[in-house]
Protein backbone atom coordinates (compact mmCIF):
# COMPACT_ATOMS: atom_id res chain seq x y z
CA UNK A 1 0.00 0.00 0.00
CA UNK A 2 3.08 2.59 0.75
CA UNK A 3 4.71 1.67 -2.67
CA UNK A 4 1.82 2.52 -4.58
CA UNK A 5 1.19 5.36 -2.33
CA UNK A 6 4.33 6.53 -2.38
CA UNK A 7 4.69 5.64 -6.69
CA UNK A 8 1.47 8.62 -6.31
CA UNK A 9 2.82 11.25 -4.40
CA UNK A 10 6.03 10.63 -7.30
CA UNK A 11 3.68 10.86 -9.86
CA UNK A 12 2.04 13.81 -7.88
CA UNK A 13 5.18 16.01 -7.49
CA UNK A 14 6.79 15.19 -11.38
CA UNK A 15 4.32 17.46 -12.75
CA UNK A 16 4.48 20.03 -9.98
CA UNK A 17 8.00 20.36 -10.77
CA UNK A 18 8.07 20.30 -14.32
CA UNK A 19 7.69 23.83 -15.05
CA UNK A 20 11.16 24.26 -13.40
CA UNK A 21 12.37 21.43 -14.55
CA UNK A 22 11.88 22.17 -18.05
CA UNK A 23 13.98 25.79 -17.18
CA UNK A 24 17.53 23.83 -15.30
CA UNK A 25 17.33 21.17 -18.07
CA UNK A 26 17.53 24.00 -20.86
CA UNK A 27 20.58 25.49 -19.32
CA UNK A 28 24.16 23.93 -19.50
CA UNK A 29 24.64 21.08 -16.82
CA UNK A 30 27.38 21.86 -14.38
CA UNK A 31 30.48 19.35 -14.46
CA UNK A 32 31.10 20.43 -11.23
CA UNK A 33 29.48 18.22 -7.71
CA UNK A 34 26.80 20.50 -5.62
CA UNK A 35 28.49 20.60 -1.94
CA UNK A 36 28.16 17.65 0.20
CA UNK A 37 26.10 17.18 3.57
CA UNK A 38 27.29 17.52 6.93
CA UNK A 39 28.76 14.23 7.51
CA UNK A 40 27.13 13.53 10.89
CA UNK A 41 24.70 10.96 11.08
CA UNK A 42 21.18 12.37 11.06
CA UNK A 43 17.69 10.63 10.22
CA UNK A 44 16.44 9.84 6.95
CA UNK A 45 13.78 12.35 5.79
CA UNK A 46 11.21 10.36 3.54
CA UNK A 47 10.33 13.84 1.43
CA UNK A 48 13.96 14.82 0.95
CA UNK A 49 14.93 10.68 -0.27
CA UNK A 50 12.17 11.25 -3.05
CA UNK A 51 13.29 14.40 -3.56
CA UNK A 52 16.69 13.74 -4.75
CA UNK A 53 15.21 10.75 -6.73
CA UNK A 54 13.29 13.44 -8.64
CA UNK A 55 16.34 15.85 -9.12
CA UNK A 56 18.32 13.00 -10.23
CA UNK A 57 15.87 11.54 -12.64
CA UNK A 58 15.21 15.20 -14.17
CA UNK A 59 19.11 15.53 -14.08
CA UNK A 60 18.09 19.39 -11.85
CA UNK A 61 21.26 20.58 -9.87
CA UNK A 62 21.02 23.46 -7.46
CA UNK A 63 20.52 26.94 -8.63
CA UNK A 64 23.44 29.27 -7.53
CA UNK A 65 22.29 32.19 -5.81
CA UNK A 66 22.72 34.99 -8.55
CA UNK A 67 20.48 38.54 -7.56
CA UNK A 68 19.06 38.64 -11.40
CA UNK A 69 17.44 35.47 -11.00
CA UNK A 70 15.65 36.02 -7.59
CA UNK A 71 12.17 36.62 -9.51
CA UNK A 72 12.54 33.44 -11.09
CA UNK A 73 14.14 31.36 -8.32
CA UNK A 74 12.63 32.27 -5.17
CA UNK A 75 9.02 31.47 -4.62
CA UNK A 76 6.57 34.24 -3.75
CA UNK A 77 3.16 32.02 -4.09
CA UNK A 78 1.50 31.65 -0.95
CA UNK A 79 1.14 28.17 0.40
CA UNK A 80 -1.57 26.81 2.70
CA UNK A 81 0.26 27.58 6.08
CA UNK A 82 1.90 31.12 4.88
CA UNK A 83 0.59 34.29 5.66
CA UNK A 84 -1.56 36.55 3.26
CA UNK A 85 1.28 37.93 0.30
CA UNK A 86 1.01 40.98 1.51
CA UNK A 87 2.36 40.51 4.96
CA UNK A 88 5.45 38.02 3.61
CA UNK A 89 8.45 38.35 5.33
CA UNK A 90 10.91 40.79 4.54
CA UNK A 91 13.57 39.18 2.45
CA UNK A 92 16.18 37.23 4.56
CA UNK A 93 13.95 36.70 7.14
CA UNK A 94 12.07 33.12 8.20
CA UNK A 95 8.69 33.47 9.32
CA UNK A 96 8.19 31.78 12.38
CA UNK A 97 6.70 28.34 11.79
CA UNK A 98 3.03 27.21 12.66
CA UNK A 99 2.40 25.35 16.20
CA UNK A 100 3.13 21.40 15.17
CA UNK A 101 5.09 22.82 11.69
CA UNK A 102 7.75 20.32 11.00
CA UNK A 103 10.63 22.13 11.02
CA UNK A 104 13.33 22.91 7.80
CA UNK A 105 15.79 20.00 7.21
CA UNK A 106 19.40 21.42 7.15
CA UNK A 107 20.22 22.15 3.28
CA UNK A 108 23.55 21.78 1.52
CA UNK A 109 25.95 24.39 2.62
CA UNK A 110 25.98 26.89 -0.23
CA UNK A 111 27.87 30.77 -0.66
CA UNK A 112 25.61 33.29 0.10
CA UNK A 113 25.51 36.99 0.38
CA UNK A 114 23.90 37.29 4.08
CA UNK A 115 21.52 40.49 2.67
CA UNK A 116 20.92 38.40 -0.70
CA UNK A 117 17.01 36.66 -0.35
CA UNK A 118 17.08 33.20 0.40
CA UNK A 119 17.38 31.14 -2.65
CA UNK A 120 15.22 28.03 -2.81
CA UNK A 121 17.18 25.50 -5.09
CA UNK A 122 15.13 22.44 -7.13
CA UNK A 123 15.56 19.57 -4.24
CA UNK A 124 14.24 21.66 -1.51
CA UNK A 125 11.46 23.03 -3.65
CA UNK A 126 10.53 19.35 -4.10
CA UNK A 127 11.26 18.71 -0.58
CA UNK A 128 8.75 21.37 0.55
CA UNK A 129 5.85 20.45 -2.48
CA UNK A 130 6.06 16.55 -1.10
CA UNK A 131 5.57 17.68 2.44
CA UNK A 132 2.66 20.06 1.77
CA UNK A 133 0.97 16.51 -0.31
CA UNK A 134 2.12 14.40 2.43
CA UNK A 135 0.91 16.77 5.34
CA UNK A 136 2.44 17.23 8.47
CA UNK A 137 0.85 14.36 10.64
CA UNK A 138 4.75 12.83 11.92
CA UNK A 139 6.44 14.81 14.87
CA UNK A 140 8.86 17.02 14.17
CA UNK A 141 12.49 16.15 14.07
CA UNK A 142 15.36 18.01 15.93
CA UNK A 143 18.44 18.01 13.66
CA UNK A 144 21.33 16.27 15.29
CA UNK A 145 18.62 13.84 17.34
CA UNK A 146 17.96 10.42 16.38
CA UNK A 147 15.11 9.07 16.15
CA UNK A 148 14.29 5.58 17.81
CA UNK A 149 13.53 3.06 16.10
CA UNK A 150 10.27 2.54 14.09
CA UNK A 151 8.00 -0.26 12.61
CA UNK A 152 8.31 -0.60 8.84
CA UNK A 153 6.22 2.05 7.20
CA UNK A 154 4.14 -0.07 5.15
CA UNK A 155 2.89 -1.79 8.33
CA UNK A 156 1.52 1.27 9.76
CA UNK A 157 -2.16 2.40 8.79
CA UNK A 158 -2.10 5.77 7.77
CA UNK A 159 0.98 6.30 8.78
CA UNK A 160 0.19 5.18 12.60
CA UNK A 161 1.42 2.65 14.22
CA UNK A 162 -0.86 1.25 16.93
CA UNK A 163 0.37 0.53 20.36
CA UNK A 164 0.54 -2.86 21.25
CA UNK A 165 1.19 -1.92 24.53
CA UNK A 166 -1.94 0.01 25.45
CA UNK A 167 -4.87 -1.72 26.11
CA UNK A 168 -7.98 -0.40 26.28
CA UNK A 169 -11.02 -0.54 28.92
CA UNK A 170 -14.50 0.51 28.32
CA UNK A 171 -17.89 -0.30 29.51
CA UNK A 172 -20.71 0.90 31.49
CA UNK A 173 -22.47 0.26 34.17
CA UNK A 174 -26.25 1.38 34.77
CA UNK A 175 -28.67 0.99 37.50
CA UNK A 176 -32.78 1.23 37.24
CA UNK A 177 -35.67 0.79 39.96
CA UNK A 178 -39.13 0.57 38.80
CA UNK A 179 -42.49 0.74 40.70
CA UNK A 180 -45.46 -0.57 39.16
CA UNK A 181 -49.01 -0.19 40.96
CA UNK A 182 -52.44 -0.24 39.65
CA UNK A 183 -54.58 3.01 39.48
CA UNK A 184 -56.92 1.08 42.61
CA UNK A 185 -53.64 0.88 44.70
CA UNK A 186 -54.29 -2.96 45.62
CA UNK A 187 -51.46 -4.38 43.78
CA UNK A 188 -48.03 -3.29 43.11
CA UNK A 189 -44.47 -4.18 42.31
CA UNK A 190 -41.16 -2.88 43.15
CA UNK A 191 -37.82 -3.77 41.32
CA UNK A 192 -34.47 -2.91 41.41
CA UNK A 193 -32.12 -3.90 38.28
CA UNK A 194 -28.75 -3.55 37.58
CA UNK A 195 -26.50 -3.74 33.98
CA UNK A 196 -23.17 -4.01 33.68
CA UNK A 197 -20.79 -4.08 30.01
CA UNK A 198 -17.43 -4.15 29.85
CA UNK A 199 -15.07 -4.77 26.77
CA UNK A 200 -11.27 -4.82 27.25
CA UNK A 201 -8.93 -4.55 24.22
CA UNK A 202 -9.17 -3.30 20.46
CA UNK A 203 -8.98 -5.09 17.58
CA UNK A 204 -7.07 -3.56 15.28
CA UNK A 205 -3.89 -2.67 18.01
CA UNK A 206 -4.08 -6.06 20.28
CA UNK A 207 -3.94 -9.55 20.14
CA UNK A 208 -7.01 -10.38 21.97
CA UNK A 209 -10.11 -8.50 23.09
CA UNK A 210 -12.82 -9.41 25.41
CA UNK A 211 -16.40 -8.63 25.97
CA UNK A 212 -19.19 -9.01 29.09
CA UNK A 213 -22.72 -8.29 29.72
CA UNK A 214 -24.79 -9.18 32.99
CA UNK A 215 -27.82 -8.16 34.50
CA UNK A 216 -28.70 -8.52 38.68
CA UNK A 217 -32.24 -8.36 39.61
CA UNK A 218 -33.55 -7.71 43.24
CA UNK A 219 -37.36 -8.03 44.16
CA UNK A 220 -37.80 -5.65 46.78
CA UNK A 221 -41.83 -5.92 47.94
CA UNK A 222 -42.05 -6.34 51.18
CA UNK A 223 -44.55 -9.09 49.81
CA UNK A 224 -45.24 -11.47 47.55
CA UNK A 225 -49.52 -10.83 47.38
CA UNK A 226 -49.75 -9.41 43.77
CA UNK A 227 -49.52 -11.86 41.08
CA UNK A 228 -50.84 -9.70 38.25
CA UNK A 229 -47.59 -7.57 37.88
CA UNK A 230 -45.41 -10.04 39.04
CA UNK A 231 -42.71 -10.76 35.88
CA UNK A 232 -40.75 -13.75 35.20
CA UNK A 233 -37.87 -12.81 37.67
CA UNK A 234 -40.44 -13.54 40.48
CA UNK A 235 -40.79 -16.93 39.08
CA UNK A 236 -37.46 -18.46 40.57
CA UNK A 237 -38.65 -18.40 44.33
CA UNK A 238 -35.87 -16.13 45.02
CA UNK A 239 -35.73 -12.17 45.44
CA UNK A 240 -32.31 -12.00 43.66
CA UNK A 241 -31.15 -13.56 40.53
CA UNK A 242 -28.29 -12.53 38.06
CA UNK A 243 -27.89 -13.58 34.90
CA UNK A 244 -24.72 -13.25 32.28
CA UNK A 245 -25.80 -12.43 28.70
CA UNK A 246 -22.56 -12.39 26.50
CA UNK A 247 -18.75 -13.41 27.97
CA UNK A 248 -16.60 -14.33 25.78
CA UNK A 249 -12.92 -13.66 24.25
CA UNK A 250 -11.82 -12.79 20.69
CA UNK A 251 -8.42 -13.55 19.17
CA UNK A 252 -7.38 -11.68 16.36
CA UNK A 253 -3.72 -12.79 15.40
CA UNK A 254 -4.66 -16.90 13.97
CA UNK A 255 -4.11 -17.01 10.47
CA UNK A 256 -6.30 -17.36 7.93
CA UNK A 257 -9.50 -16.17 10.31
CA UNK A 258 -10.92 -12.88 10.46
CA UNK A 259 -13.42 -14.26 13.68
CA UNK A 260 -12.21 -16.37 16.21
CA UNK A 261 -14.71 -15.95 19.21
CA UNK A 262 -15.25 -18.16 22.15
CA UNK A 263 -17.79 -18.22 25.24
CA UNK A 264 -21.52 -17.31 25.29
CA UNK A 265 -22.27 -14.79 22.63
CA UNK A 266 -24.67 -13.25 20.43
CA UNK A 267 -25.04 -13.96 16.83
CA UNK A 268 -27.43 -11.05 15.11
CA UNK A 269 -26.66 -12.21 11.55
CA UNK A 270 -28.23 -15.12 11.10
CA UNK A 271 -31.70 -15.58 9.88
CA UNK A 272 -32.91 -16.08 13.62
CA UNK A 273 -30.48 -14.78 16.77
CA UNK A 274 -28.22 -17.13 17.79
CA UNK A 275 -27.69 -17.29 21.34
CA UNK A 276 -25.00 -19.60 22.41
CA UNK A 277 -21.69 -21.05 24.88
CA UNK A 278 -19.19 -21.76 22.24
CA UNK A 279 -17.04 -21.11 19.12
CA UNK A 280 -17.62 -19.09 16.56
CA UNK A 281 -14.91 -18.91 13.71
CA UNK A 282 -14.98 -17.26 10.20
CA UNK A 283 -12.88 -17.42 7.39
CA UNK A 284 -11.05 -14.00 6.25
CA UNK A 285 -12.03 -12.98 2.71
CA UNK A 286 -10.60 -13.84 -0.34
CA UNK A 287 -11.01 -13.70 -4.13
CA UNK A 288 -12.39 -11.27 -6.23
CA UNK A 289 -15.83 -11.69 -5.18
CA UNK A 290 -14.53 -11.52 -0.90
CA UNK A 291 -15.42 -15.25 -0.37
CA UNK A 292 -15.85 -16.50 3.17
CA UNK A 293 -17.28 -19.33 5.41
CA UNK A 294 -17.64 -19.49 8.92
CA UNK A 295 -19.25 -22.16 11.89
CA UNK A 296 -20.57 -21.70 14.90
CA UNK A 297 -21.13 -24.95 16.97
CA UNK A 298 -21.82 -24.84 21.34
CA UNK A 299 -24.72 -25.34 24.04
CA UNK A 300 -28.26 -22.63 23.05
CA UNK A 301 -28.35 -20.51 25.83
CA UNK A 302 -31.48 -20.62 27.59
CA UNK A 303 -31.33 -18.04 30.68
CA UNK A 304 -34.86 -19.36 32.34
CA UNK A 305 -33.74 -23.10 31.93
CA UNK A 306 -32.75 -25.13 34.78
CA UNK A 307 -30.49 -27.60 32.36
CA UNK A 308 -29.25 -27.70 29.37
CA UNK A 309 -28.82 -31.50 29.03
CA UNK A 310 -30.45 -32.80 25.61
CA UNK A 311 -29.64 -29.05 23.92
CA UNK A 312 -27.01 -28.54 21.16
CA UNK A 313 -26.48 -25.95 18.14
CA UNK A 314 -24.39 -25.94 15.09
CA UNK A 315 -25.10 -23.57 12.17
CA UNK A 316 -22.41 -22.74 9.16
CA UNK A 317 -22.43 -19.37 7.02
CA UNK A 318 -20.81 -18.61 3.37
CA UNK A 319 -21.23 -15.23 1.92
CA UNK A 320 -19.40 -13.40 -0.62
CA UNK A 321 -19.90 -9.97 -2.68
CA UNK A 322 -20.39 -10.95 -6.33
CA UNK A 323 -20.73 -7.63 -7.62
CA UNK A 324 -20.42 -3.96 -6.59
CA UNK A 325 -22.56 -3.27 -3.93
CA UNK A 326 -24.12 -6.14 -3.71
CA UNK A 327 -23.92 -9.00 -0.82
CA UNK A 328 -24.88 -12.49 -0.31
CA UNK A 329 -25.05 -14.86 2.72
CA UNK A 330 -26.04 -18.41 2.77
CA UNK A 331 -26.63 -20.11 6.53
CA UNK A 332 -27.84 -23.31 7.80
CA UNK A 333 -28.66 -23.76 11.33
CA UNK A 334 -29.59 -27.24 13.53
CA UNK A 335 -30.86 -27.07 17.08
CA UNK A 336 -31.26 -29.84 19.08
CA UNK A 337 -33.82 -28.98 22.11
CA UNK A 338 -35.03 -30.89 24.90
CA UNK A 339 -37.81 -29.61 27.12
CA UNK A 340 -38.92 -32.19 29.75
CA UNK A 341 -39.63 -35.67 27.85
CA UNK A 342 -39.97 -33.67 24.63
CA UNK A 343 -36.73 -33.96 22.46
CA UNK A 344 -37.23 -31.08 19.66
CA UNK A 345 -34.95 -31.27 16.53
CA UNK A 346 -35.41 -28.30 13.99
CA UNK A 347 -33.10 -27.48 10.74
CA UNK A 348 -33.30 -24.19 9.53
CA UNK A 349 -31.92 -22.65 5.58
CA UNK A 350 -31.57 -18.90 5.24
CA UNK A 351 -31.21 -16.40 2.19
CA UNK A 352 -30.12 -13.13 2.70
CA UNK A 353 -29.03 -10.18 -0.04
CA UNK A 354 -27.84 -6.73 0.47
CA UNK A 355 -27.62 -4.27 -2.54
CA UNK A 356 -26.39 -0.65 -2.26
CA UNK A 357 -27.93 1.62 -4.91
CA UNK A 358 -25.23 3.91 -4.81
CA UNK A 359 -25.70 6.90 -2.44
CA UNK A 360 -29.72 6.65 -3.17
CA UNK A 361 -30.34 3.47 -1.31
CA UNK A 362 -30.85 0.23 -0.23
CA UNK A 363 -32.13 -3.12 -0.91
CA UNK A 364 -32.78 -6.21 1.13
CA UNK A 365 -34.64 -9.73 0.81
CA UNK A 366 -34.42 -12.68 3.30
CA UNK A 367 -35.68 -15.74 2.64
CA UNK A 368 -35.77 -18.67 5.27
CA UNK A 369 -36.86 -22.70 5.31
CA UNK A 370 -37.79 -24.49 8.33
CA UNK A 371 -37.59 -28.38 8.06
CA UNK A 372 -37.85 -28.42 4.29
CA UNK A 373 -40.49 -25.85 4.15
CA UNK A 374 -40.47 -22.32 3.08
CA UNK A 375 -41.40 -20.52 6.76
CA UNK A 376 -40.93 -16.67 6.09
CA UNK A 377 -39.89 -13.77 3.24
CA UNK A 378 -39.19 -10.04 3.76
CA UNK A 379 -38.13 -7.20 1.65
CA UNK A 380 -36.89 -4.22 2.56
CA UNK A 381 -35.83 -1.24 0.84
CA UNK A 382 -34.86 2.20 1.21
CA UNK A 383 -34.60 5.17 -1.08
CA UNK A 384 -33.22 8.82 -0.82
CA UNK A 385 -32.40 9.90 -4.74
CA UNK A 386 -32.79 13.55 -4.03
CA UNK A 387 -30.61 15.64 -1.64
CA UNK A 388 -33.00 17.71 0.34
CA UNK A 389 -35.74 15.39 -1.72
CA UNK A 390 -38.19 12.66 -0.55
CA UNK A 391 -37.55 9.12 1.19
CA UNK A 392 -39.31 5.98 0.62
CA UNK A 393 -39.48 2.75 3.05
CA UNK A 394 -41.45 0.10 2.00
CA UNK A 395 -41.45 -3.03 3.76
CA UNK A 396 -42.97 -6.44 3.02
CA UNK A 397 -43.38 -9.56 5.54
CA UNK A 398 -44.78 -12.75 4.49
CA UNK A 399 -45.34 -15.93 7.00
CA UNK A 400 -46.04 -18.53 4.42
CA UNK A 401 -46.65 -21.62 7.16
CA UNK A 402 -47.99 -21.96 10.35
CA UNK A 403 -45.69 -21.74 13.16
CA UNK A 404 -46.15 -24.11 16.19
CA UNK A 405 -44.33 -25.43 18.94
CA UNK A 406 -40.65 -26.09 17.70
CA UNK A 407 -37.26 -25.26 19.10
CA UNK A 408 -36.61 -22.41 21.61
CA UNK A 409 -34.27 -20.41 19.46
CA UNK A 410 -37.10 -20.74 16.29
CA UNK A 411 -40.06 -19.99 18.61
CA UNK A 412 -40.22 -18.91 21.96
CA UNK A 413 -43.62 -17.54 22.07
CA UNK A 414 -45.70 -20.46 20.99
CA UNK A 415 -46.23 -21.77 24.91
CA UNK A 416 -47.97 -18.58 25.57
CA UNK A 417 -49.01 -16.94 22.07
CA UNK A 418 -50.37 -20.49 20.53
CA UNK A 419 -50.02 -21.46 16.73
CA UNK A 420 -49.41 -18.52 14.64
CA UNK A 421 -51.25 -18.23 11.00
CA UNK A 422 -49.68 -17.27 7.83
CA UNK A 423 -50.27 -13.67 6.69
CA UNK A 424 -49.16 -11.07 4.75
CA UNK A 425 -47.78 -7.43 5.89
CA UNK A 426 -47.37 -4.23 3.76
CA UNK A 427 -45.37 -0.75 4.82
CA UNK A 428 -45.03 2.01 2.70
CA UNK A 429 -43.73 5.50 4.49
CA UNK A 430 -43.02 8.91 2.44
CA UNK A 431 -40.87 11.15 4.24
CA UNK A 432 -40.23 15.03 2.71
CA UNK A 433 -37.61 17.54 4.41
CA UNK A 434 -39.05 21.04 4.44
CA UNK A 435 -35.86 23.35 5.10
CA UNK A 436 -33.63 22.64 7.97
CA UNK A 437 -35.54 22.48 10.61
CA UNK A 438 -38.93 20.78 9.43
CA UNK A 439 -39.68 17.40 8.51
CA UNK A 440 -42.90 15.63 7.26
CA UNK A 441 -43.74 11.70 6.56
CA UNK A 442 -46.76 9.68 5.87
CA UNK A 443 -47.75 6.15 5.49
CA UNK A 444 -49.65 2.99 5.25
CA UNK A 445 -49.38 -0.35 7.07
CA UNK A 446 -51.97 -2.88 6.16
CA UNK A 447 -52.08 -6.82 7.31
CA UNK A 448 -53.97 -9.55 5.87
CA UNK A 449 -54.24 -13.66 7.36
CA UNK A 450 -54.13 -16.38 4.58
CA UNK A 451 -57.43 -17.30 6.20
CA UNK A 452 -59.60 -14.55 8.18
CA UNK A 453 -60.82 -17.25 10.41
CA UNK A 454 -57.61 -17.89 11.41
CA UNK A 455 -57.18 -13.94 13.70
CA UNK A 456 -56.63 -14.07 17.25
CA UNK A 457 -54.39 -12.58 19.98
CA UNK A 458 -51.20 -11.46 18.70
CA UNK A 459 -52.41 -12.42 15.21
CA UNK A 460 -54.77 -9.72 13.55
CA UNK A 461 -55.58 -8.25 10.42
CA UNK A 462 -55.89 -4.11 10.29
CA UNK A 463 -55.30 -1.24 8.28
CA UNK A 464 -53.19 1.69 9.40
CA UNK A 465 -52.87 5.09 7.67
CA UNK A 466 -50.41 7.88 9.24
CA UNK A 467 -48.94 11.16 9.06
CA UNK A 468 -45.98 13.19 11.00
CA UNK A 469 -45.09 16.37 11.22
CA UNK A 470 -41.80 17.52 13.64
CA UNK A 471 -39.75 20.40 14.13
CA UNK A 472 -36.08 21.06 15.56
CA UNK A 473 -34.13 23.79 16.96
CA UNK A 474 -37.27 26.17 18.11
CA UNK A 475 -37.47 28.59 20.99
CA UNK A 476 -33.62 29.23 20.51
CA UNK A 477 -32.52 25.65 18.99
CA UNK A 478 -33.53 23.97 22.52
CA UNK A 479 -36.99 22.51 21.77
CA UNK A 480 -38.12 19.72 19.02
CA UNK A 481 -41.37 19.01 18.79
CA UNK A 482 -43.23 15.66 16.83
CA UNK A 483 -47.11 15.32 16.38
CA UNK A 484 -48.76 11.69 14.58
CA UNK A 485 -52.03 11.34 13.22
CA UNK A 486 -53.13 8.18 13.30
CA UNK A 487 -56.60 6.34 11.73
CA UNK A 488 -56.78 2.58 12.70
CA UNK A 489 -59.56 -0.02 10.90
CA UNK A 490 -59.65 -3.42 12.34
CA UNK A 491 -62.21 -5.87 13.31
CA UNK A 492 -64.65 -3.68 11.18
CA UNK A 493 -63.81 -0.79 13.67
CA UNK A 494 -62.30 2.89 12.99
CA UNK A 495 -60.45 4.38 15.63
CA UNK A 496 -58.49 7.79 15.31
CA UNK A 497 -55.48 8.45 17.48
CA UNK A 498 -52.95 11.95 17.66
CA UNK A 499 -50.00 10.88 19.32
CA UNK A 500 -47.04 13.58 20.57
CA UNK A 501 -43.66 14.14 22.05
CA UNK A 502 -42.21 17.29 22.75
CA UNK A 503 -38.13 17.60 24.53
CA UNK A 504 -36.57 20.46 25.48
CA UNK A 505 -33.13 21.27 26.77
CA UNK A 506 -33.77 23.90 28.85
CA UNK A 507 -29.90 23.97 29.88
CA UNK A 508 -26.66 22.24 28.79
CA UNK A 509 -27.11 19.32 31.39
CA UNK A 510 -30.73 19.17 31.60
CA UNK A 511 -33.40 18.07 28.92
CA UNK A 512 -36.82 16.97 29.72
CA UNK A 513 -39.60 15.13 27.62
CA UNK A 514 -43.36 14.67 27.77
CA UNK A 515 -45.56 12.73 25.23
CA UNK A 516 -48.90 10.44 24.56
CA UNK A 517 -49.11 7.70 22.80
CA UNK A 518 -51.39 5.39 21.38
CA UNK A 519 -51.44 1.46 20.68
CA UNK A 520 -54.55 -0.42 19.13
CA UNK A 521 -53.26 -3.83 20.16
CA UNK A 522 -50.36 -3.78 23.22
CA UNK A 523 -48.55 -6.69 24.97
CA UNK A 524 -48.03 -6.65 28.64
CA UNK A 525 -44.85 -8.43 29.54
CA UNK A 526 -46.19 -8.58 32.98
CA UNK A 527 -49.50 -10.03 32.48
CA UNK A 528 -48.76 -11.80 29.90
CA UNK A 529 -51.14 -11.03 27.44
CA UNK A 530 -53.03 -8.55 24.45
CA UNK A 531 -54.00 -5.18 25.60
CA UNK A 532 -56.47 -3.52 23.45
CA UNK A 533 -56.83 0.79 22.83
CA UNK A 534 -54.13 1.60 25.41
CA UNK A 535 -53.00 5.30 25.88
CA UNK A 536 -49.55 5.81 27.21
CA UNK A 537 -48.63 9.09 29.04
CA UNK A 538 -45.07 9.97 29.70
CA UNK A 539 -42.56 12.39 31.18
CA UNK A 540 -39.33 12.01 31.31
CA UNK A 541 -36.18 14.39 32.79
CA UNK A 542 -32.59 13.44 31.85
CA UNK A 543 -29.55 15.30 33.68
CA UNK A 544 -25.54 15.03 32.41
CA UNK A 545 -23.72 16.25 34.89
CA UNK A 546 -20.71 14.73 33.35
CA UNK A 547 -20.11 13.38 29.96
CA UNK A 548 -19.54 9.96 31.40
CA UNK A 549 -22.36 10.14 33.80
CA UNK A 550 -26.11 10.55 33.09
CA UNK A 551 -29.06 10.31 35.69
CA UNK A 552 -33.03 9.75 34.17
CA UNK A 553 -36.54 9.55 35.24
CA UNK A 554 -39.55 8.50 34.13
CA UNK A 555 -43.13 8.50 34.90
CA UNK A 556 -45.83 6.50 32.81
CA UNK A 557 -49.58 6.39 33.27
CA UNK A 558 -51.28 3.49 31.04
CA UNK A 559 -54.72 3.26 30.65
CA UNK A 560 -56.68 0.45 28.45
CA UNK A 561 -59.84 -0.71 28.46
CA UNK A 562 -60.17 -1.96 31.48
CA UNK A 563 -56.72 -1.60 33.40
CA UNK A 564 -54.57 1.50 34.97
CA UNK A 565 -51.28 1.78 35.63
CA UNK A 566 -48.55 3.73 37.18
CA UNK A 567 -45.08 3.34 36.35
CA UNK A 568 -42.16 4.86 38.23
CA UNK A 569 -38.16 4.56 36.64
CA UNK A 570 -35.42 6.15 38.09
CA UNK A 571 -32.36 5.24 37.11
CA UNK A 572 -28.14 5.99 35.95
CA UNK A 573 -25.68 5.42 33.88
CA UNK A 574 -21.95 5.23 33.93
CA UNK A 575 -19.89 5.24 31.12
CA UNK A 576 -16.05 4.78 31.06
Amino acid sequence: MLRRSTATVLAFAWGALSSVAGTAMAQDRPTSRPASRPSREEPVDETETAAELLKKLLGLKPVESRPTDTQRSVDVRPHPQDPHPTTKPEPGTTPEPEPGARPQEPQPQQPQQPTEPRVEDDTERAARLLRELLGADRAPRVPGVTEPDRPAVDEIPGGLAPDPRVFPVHGSVAWRFRSRRTARGDESDRDFVAFVSLDLGDEDRNSWTAHFAGRGYLDTDRNEASDTLNGIDETFGSKANARVYDAWIGLHEVPGFEVVRLGRQTMWETPEIVYLDGVRLETERFGRAKWWGGVHAGVPTHLYETTADGDFLVGTAIGCEPWRGGRLRFDSLHVSDQRGSIDQHDDLFGLAWWQRLGRFGTLQARHTWLDGEARDLELRTHLAPIDDGPDFDVTYRELLTTQRVNTTELDPFSASAFDERPYRQLGVRVGQPIGEDYYASGGVDVRRLRDSSDEGAFNREFERVFLTASAEDLLDESVTLSVTGELWNSDGEDTESVSGDVRWAFSPRWTARAGSSYYLYRYDSFTNRERDHVRVYEFRLDHRPTESLRFDARYEYERADFDEFHTLKVGMTWTF
